[in-house]
């Protein structure tokens, strides 16, 4: 398997993307510690510390190890949440900023472009749609440099020539329909 290089490819998405869970799992770890000390603040609890036996509220008694387990389930669940989101996040935009790349690249006529992406990236779907966009404007555009090739030997199998007035006027506009089927690149 291939280990990509760098895993920030589109950095203010996947910081978003990366933000929006982190802070779910700091929420949902507030709500929980926060929801035990509430639902302690007016019991009582009967405690042996030093073999002296107290009365204490089970908010009193609770509340430290509550804040050393949630510090140290929020410090893990916080790095796996990084970790794991971080790659869900390079397997999003690491295809879409290729795809990106590759439409600009055609948009400027190179209609070779490959949109593959690897077999275990998301975005497969979209993948193959593009790759049959591309495949489809190579034929058309073969098609219609087929068709021109065949309306210039007709022309000039017919002597076609218009009258002068029209003559320069025909030439350029042929020229500049060749001049734009040679800005593809098939």
């Amino acid at each position: 398997m291939i280990e990509r290089e760098k895993y920030f490819i589109d950095k203010n998405f996947q910081s978003k993307f990366i933000i929006k869970f982190s802070s779910i799992v700091i929420v949902s770890s507030l709500v929980f510690a926060l929801s035990i000390i509430y639902f302690s603040w007016d019991a009582s609890m009967v405690t042996i510390v030093d073999t002296q036996v107290s009365v204490k509220r089970s908010s009193d008694f609770i509340l430290p190890m509550v804040s050393i387990v949630f510090l140290i389930v929020l410090l893990f669940s916080s790095l796996a949440v990084l970790v794991l989101t971080l790659r869900a996040s390079h397997k999003i935009a690491g295809p879409l900023s290729r795809f990106v790349k590759e439409i600009d690249l055609m948009a400027e006529g190179d209609l070779k472009r490959n949109f593959s992406i690897r077999g275990n990236d998301q975005l497969k779907t979209l993948s193959n749609s593009l790759k049959n966009m591309g495949s489809q404007m190579r034929k058309k555009q073969a098609q219609i440099q087929k068709d021109f090739a065949y309306l210039q030997s007709f022309m000039a199998e017919k002597n076609f020539s218009p009258n002068s007035k029209d003559a320069d006027e025909c030439l350029k506009r042929i020229k500049k329909v060749q001049a734009s089927l040679n800005e593809f690149k098939v």
